[in-house]
C-alpha cells in the first residue's frame, strides 16, 4: 500500500474510532441527536489539532517541553512498574483554546442523597455528564435547576476514554505541578485498566487511590524522598484519607436527617442549611496538610456537590488497608483487574474475599492470587 494511502487509512481509522468513542461516552438514552453531534464535532476538532509529543516539545518553551518529557517518564512508570494498561495515550499533544478541556455536570434531588444518573452505552449509568462548550453546560445546568434539582458544575483538564482510543496530552494540563501531573495521568490510566460497568463510585475512588499512591511511588523513585513534589504527593495522600473519612461521616449524618418521617420535603430542604454550616465548621478542624480542599469551607454546599466527593473519595482507607495486604501497588492493581472487576457483584466478592483472608503475619504480603 502506498505510504500516502496508508497514512490516509490510518487517519480515517482514527476518526472512526474517535466518533465511536464520542458515541460511547457522550450519548445517553436521554440525549438528543443534537447533543451527540455537538460533542462529536468538538472532539473531532481536537483530533485534527493533535501533534506528536516530540514535535510539540520542539516549539514549546523549555519549561513546558520539560513537562512533556516528564509525562513520558510518568507513563512509562505507570505501565512498567504499576502495571497499568498501555493504550497509546499521552503520545500526542493538543493545544486548547480555552483553559479547561470540558465541563461536567452533577445533580441530585434536594431532599435525599441520590445522584442523578445518565445512562451511557458500555459504561452504564454514571452520575455526571460532560460538555466541551461551557455555554452548553450552563444551559443544561439551568434545565436541571428548573426541574428542582441540586446541581454542581465543574471544569476538568483531562478525562479518560478507557482505552477505546488514545488520549492526548492537553495543554490545559501544562499548569499542573509534577505531583498533580503524575497523579492525574496515573488516575486516568487506571480507568483504562480497571473498570466496572455502571459503578462510577468504585471506578473513580479506586482511580483516586491508585493515582495518589502511584504518584507518590513514582515521585520518590524519580526525584528522591526529600524532593518538594514528594512532599506534595505525600500530603495529598494523607489529606485524601482524612477527608474521605470526614465526608463519609458527613453523608451518614445527612442520610439520617433526610430519612426523618416527621419532616416535610420543604422542611428538610430548609433545615439542611444548619447541617451544612455544621459540616463546614467541622471541616475547619481537620488536620489537613495542604490546601486541596480549602474551597470546601466557603462553598455553597448542596447534595450534588457533596455526592461528588462520595464518588471520588469513598473507601480510600479501605484501599489503603488492602494495599498493605499485597506485595506492591502493582499486585493490588492486578488483583482488581483480574479478579474484582470481573465479578457480577464486585462489592460482595471483595467483602467475602476480605473476610476469608487469614491475618497476615508482620512482613508477609499477598501476591496476586
Amino acid at each position: 500500500m502506498p505510504r500516502s494511502v496508508e497514512n490516509l487509512h490510518r487517519w480515517l481509522n482514527q476518526i472512526l474510532r474517535l466518533l465511536a468513542g464520542v458515541f460511547l461516552f457522550f450519548t445517553s438514552s436521554g440525549c438528543s441527536a443534537g447533543y451527540l453531534l455537538q460533542q462529536g464535532i468538538s472532539q473531532l476538532s481536537l483530533l485534527l489539532r493533535q501533534e506528536p509529543l516530540d514535535k510539540a516539545m520542539e516549539r514549546l518553551p523549555a519549561n513546558e517541553a520539560a513537562k512533556l518529557r516528564l509525562v513520558r517518564e510518568i507513563k512509562n512508570y505507570a505501565v512498567q512498574v504499576i502495571g497499568l494498561q498501555d493504550t497509546g495515550s499521552y503520545e500526542r499533544f493538543v493545544e486548547l483554546k480555552d483553559p479547561a478541556l470540558s465541563h461536567v455536570l452533577s445533580a441530585a434531588p434536594k431532599d435525599r442523597l441520590e445522584p442523578y444518573q445518565w445512562n451511557f452505552p458500555v459504561v452504564g449509568a454514571v452520575p455526571y455528564q460532560g460538555f466541551f462548550d461551557k455555554q452548553d453546560a450552563l444551559a443544561a445546568k439551568k434545565r436541571l435547576e428548573e426541574a428542582g434539582l441540586d446541581v454542581h458544575l465543574r471544569s476538568v483538564a483531562a478525562f479518560s476514554l478507557l482505552g477505546f482510543f488514545s488520549d492526548p496530552f492537553y495543554s490545559s494540563m501544562l499548569g499542573y505541578s509534577a505531583a498533580d501531573l503524575s497523579n492525574i495521568i496515573i488516575h486516568e490510566l487506571t480507568h483504562a485498566t480497571v473498570f466496572i460497568t455502571g459503578n462510577a463510585q468504585f471506578n473513580e475512588s479506586f482511580a483516586t487511590y491508585v493515582g495518589n499512591a502511584g504518584s507518590l511511588d513514582f515521585l520518590m523513585a524519580y526525584f528522591g524522598n526529600a524532593a518538594t513534589p514528594v512532599r506534595e504527593a505525600r500530603a495529598r495522600l494523607a489529606d485524601d484519607l482524612v477527608f474521605s473519612r470526614f465526608i463519609q461521616q458527613a453523608l451518614t449524618t445527612l442520610r439520617r436527617y433526610y430519612a426523618r418521617l416527621d419532616l416535610t420535603t420543604v422542611q428538610k430542604v430548609q433545615g439542611r442549611q444548619e447541617i451544612f454550616a455544621q459540616l463546614q465548621r467541622a471541616f475547619e478542624t481537620l488536620p489537613l496538610h495542604d490546601r486541596n480542599y480549602s474551597s470546601f469551607a466557603n462553598a455553597e454546599l448542596n447534595n450534588a456537590y457533596l455526592l461528588l466527593f462520595d464518588t471520588y473519595q469513598r473507601d480510600l482507607t479501605r484501599f489503603e488497608q488492602l494495599r498493605d495486604r499485597f506485595a506492591s501497588l502493582r499486585a493490588l492493581v492486578t488483583f482488581f483487574r483480574n479478579r474484582v472487576a470481573k465479578q457480577q457483584d464486585p462489592e460482595t466478592f471483595l467483602a467475602r474475599w476480605e473476610a476469608e483472608q487469614p491475618s497476615t503475619p508482620p512482613g508477609q504480603k499477598i501476591f496476586d492470587r
